[in-house]
């Protein structure tokens, strides 16, 4: 891998390194930072804050002490002068206000799996109360025709029917107004002129709380691939991703992105370490079924039962149905019970929670024995942001479901699992379209390598796994 990254500089290709979901290790990162240090020039490393600690205070000061490097190092909120040689750690925001500064820079991007979502959310804008208060003070003419819209906006959504997440779309005449007001002013408060900023086509998003009668306004760019273009433009770049290949989805992904033709390399997961355990239950119901959550329910308890006193992790996305999963575990295993991301683990503690939060706090929390998943990570088509994208891709006459939504399923489901394979852990999952869909194939090879198991057995507690599935069935 070191090689390869180091040709990707010296030749100013473009190189994409697919590597296998790690759960946190990241176990590849010297591998990539060793040929950016040695490299005669100057490096931009773009990773994301969490990991850049990791870079600044572990990594790199081993690599450096152990080869005797002495390459300058600067740090997110430092500019570098033109005549630097050395690396300049940094943040995908400043990286795009002062990109243009720093031709041919060399450019290499860490967990660049999670580099879409941040693109969008850097390019994004928030609009909060505290935001509208601001506005009216700084257009004391506008007062009166300000809080009409806002009024206007508010009793808007109180009209539209609740749902759990209290999100909703906005359409274009609902704001047409404010926003053609808005651009005739000079002087607007920051906030106000990043909303104008979002680059179209665009997606306004309004979150109501329902109890203070308050909302937050929110435009999200869904034409990921031109905001993301500039980037590495006329630039060597070498892009470390996991899980991004799964059943040879890459080619959506970099498409999405608007990234040039990469030489890809596939580096595979170690051969000698053991498979996880795979359990699917042979009469698996379909999640848009009204018998979905009594059969969930008996499953996770059977589930329960057979690991006794050990830690697992049930993943439910479905936010009222995780709240009927929490109630009835809760009722018969007490305190074991734990829900959401502000939970305290005990080792045979049973963690609820969401895809989104598990993929979290995997790397901070314990591997558990098992992971039990209700229903294949799919984006739901519900949410305002996700049809809005979906929407856009029909335009574009994309295969909508073959480029968004299942690569993005993939890739999170092997995250989610990839605690599991240190401890050659149980993955149970209830879903019924794993076996009953031609795109569940591409779920489980994803998953392998495993050993699928018949049934949960409870006559030889003594052996904590059971047989695997005789490959005749």
């Amino acid at each position: 891998m070191a090689r390869l990254a180091a040709r990707s500089l010296r030749l100013q290709q473009p190189t994409l390194l697919h590597l296998p979901a790690s759960g946190g290790d990241r176990l590849y990162l010297c591998s990539v930072l060793l040929p950016l240090l040695l490299w005669q020039g100057p490096v931009v490393i773009l990773a994301a804050p969490p990991l850049r600690d990791r870079l600044l205070h572990r990594e790199i000061p081993l690599l450096q002490s152990h080869f005797n490097l002495a390459k300058s190092l600067l740090i997110a909120d430092q500019l570098p002068r033109p005549d630097f040689q050395g690396v300049w750690l940094t943040d995908l925001d400043r990286w795009r206000s002062h990109q243009a500064d720093y031709p041919h820079w060399p450019l290499a991007v860490m967990a660049a799996e999670d580099f879409e979502a941040q693109l969008i959310t850097a390019a994004s804008a928030v609009i909060t109360p505290q935001d509208w208060e601001v506005l009216r003070c700084c257009q004391p003419a506008a007062q009166g025709q300000l809080q009409d819209w806002q009024a206007r906006l508010t009793f808007q959504l109180f009209q539209r029917p609740i749902n759990p997440t209290g999100t909703y779309r906005l359409e274009a005449a609902d704001l047409e107004p404010l926003q053609i007001w808005l651009r005739s002013q000079l002087d607007l408060p920051a906030a106000w002129q990043t909303w104008l900023q979002v680059p179209v086509p665009a997606v306004e998003v309004a979150q109501l709380d329902r109890a203070t009668g308050q909302f937050q306004l929110w435009r999200q760019p869904l034409a990921i691939a031109e905001l993301a273009a500039p980037l590495w433009r006329d630039r060597p770049l070498l892009l470390a991703a996991e899980a991004c290949d799964a059943a040879g989805q890459a080619p959506a992904w970099i498409r999405r992105l608007g990234l040039p033709d990469p030489v890809s390399a596939q580096f595979g997961s170690d051969r000698h370490a053991p498979g996880l355990r795979l359990f699917l239950p042979r009469q698996a119901v379909l999640p848009n079924t009204p018998h979905f959550q009594q059969a969930l329910l008996h499953e996770l308890r059977l589930l329960l039962l057979w690991l006794g006193n050990q830690s697992v992790v049930l993943i439910v996305d479905d936010r009222p149905l995780q709240q009927q999963v929490a109630s009835a575990l809760a009722a018969e295993w007490g305190s074991r019970v734990q829900v959401g991301a502000t939970a305290k683990l005990a080792d045979n503690s049973i963690h609820l929670c969401s895809m989104s939060t598990w993929l979290g706090l995997q790397s901070q929390r314990p591997t558990p024995t098992a992971i039990a998943i209700a229903s294949l990570p799919f984006a739901s088509a519900e949410q305002p942001l996700t049809a809005a994208r979906i929407e856009f891709y029909k335009q574009q006459r994309w295969d909508w479901f073959r480029e968004f939504l299942l690569p993005d399923a993939l890739m999170q489901l092997q995250q989610a699992i990839a605690p599991l394979r240190k401890n050659s852990g149980l993955l149970a999952i209830y879903d019924g379209r794993l076996q009953r869909r031609s795109y569940g194939q591409a779920f489980l090879e994803a998953i392998a390598p495993s050993e699928h198991l018949r049934q949960l057995s409870f006559e030889n507690q003594a052996n904590p796994w059971l047989a695997p599935e005789d490959s005749s069935l």
